[in-house]
């Protein structure tokens, strides 16, 4: 689950504490009133995987703190 901490003038509505659920293969589902995701939202939970994946690659048997 990811959850919006702040939003300023989000096209798509977007507002605090707004959630967002990632099941097990990765697919990011709408919220279940109907509406949309905007593109921000995906990029910046794409991103924050993408590092967090590149954090995971790189550590070398436990010697970093993840």
């Amino acid at each position: 689950m990811v959850t919006v901490v702040s939003a300023s003038a989000c096209l798509a509505g977007h507002g605090e504490d707004d959630a967002f659920l990632i099941d097990a293969t990765g697919v990011v589902e709408p919220p279940a009133d109907g509406g949309g995701i905007c593109i921000m939202a995906l990029h910046k939970i794409w991103r924050r995987v993408m590092r967090m994946l590149e954090r995971m690659h790189t550590s070398r048997g436990g010697e970093e703190n993840f």
